[in-house]
């Protein structure tokens, strides 16, 4: 049958299952723990995303919380001063805000839940982070996302997994995680093979880690 909808991909499920005695909601925990699943392992171009973030009271940086993994960030937006920062240890970080007197930004550090910037940025000030956002989550509201759209099977066979854990079915769980993980990997691997796709780059194929 084919997966065009939320409801598709649930009756699919169940199917599959062959199991009477669980509930829509515990296929829909299924479904999602496929997607953040997918997140901790999927890099590619349909994840990037473009923000505009305003730099808070103190100099820091609010990362957004979708944020999965940092591509660039720039300072300042819009300006032809705009550079690019360099990213060091929190540190090193320390040691080059007490020690630089200038004015363009050069360095930055994160500290958890926020980016900050030396020399420091007035509050107010713009700057331009490119990153990896997480999946839009999938639900019966909101039936599909791009990866849904591209790979419905990677959201059966890792429904399929979670659903086995669940059921205490070891052997099914671990067959199921290994067609999970084949599928995640070929996704990855389609992305950055059309990423560098007539280039003279030798790409070395992300390693992806296991499902948990």
């Amino acid at each position: 049958m084919a997966i065009a909808t939320y409801a598709d991909l649930v009756k699919l499920i169940k199917r599959w299952l062959n199991r009477v005695d669980l509930e829509d909601e515990d296929i829909n925990s299924f479904i999602y723990f496929a997607g953040a699943s997918a997140n901790q392992v999927l890099r590619v171009p349909a994840m990037e995303w473009t923000e505009i973030l305003e730099v808070s009271e103190g100099g820091k940086i609010i990362i957004p919380s979708d944020y999965l993994e940092l591509r660039s960030l720039t300072a300042e937006w819009n300006s032809e001063q705009s550079v690019p920062l360099e990213r060091v240890a929190w540190d090193q970080y320390i040691n080059y805000r007490n020690r630089d007197h200038g004015t363009q930004p050069r360095y930055f550090a994160r500290q958890g839940p926020y980016l900050w910037i030396t020399p420091t940025l007035a509050e107010g000030s713009l700057v331009t982070m490119h990153y990896y956002r997480t999946l839009p989550d999938i639900s019966p509201e909101e039936p599909v996302n791009w990866l849904s759209d591209l790979s419905p099977m990677s959201y059966l066979f890792g429904a399929l997994h979670y659903a086995q854990l669940f059921l205490m079915n070891e052997e099914r769980a671990e067959y199921w995680k290994g067609k999970y993980q084949m599928e995640i990997e070929r996704i990855q691997q389609l992305a950055e093979s059309a990423e560098y796709k007539g280039s003279a780059l030798t790409v070395r194929l992300k390693e992806t880690s296991e499902v948990r």
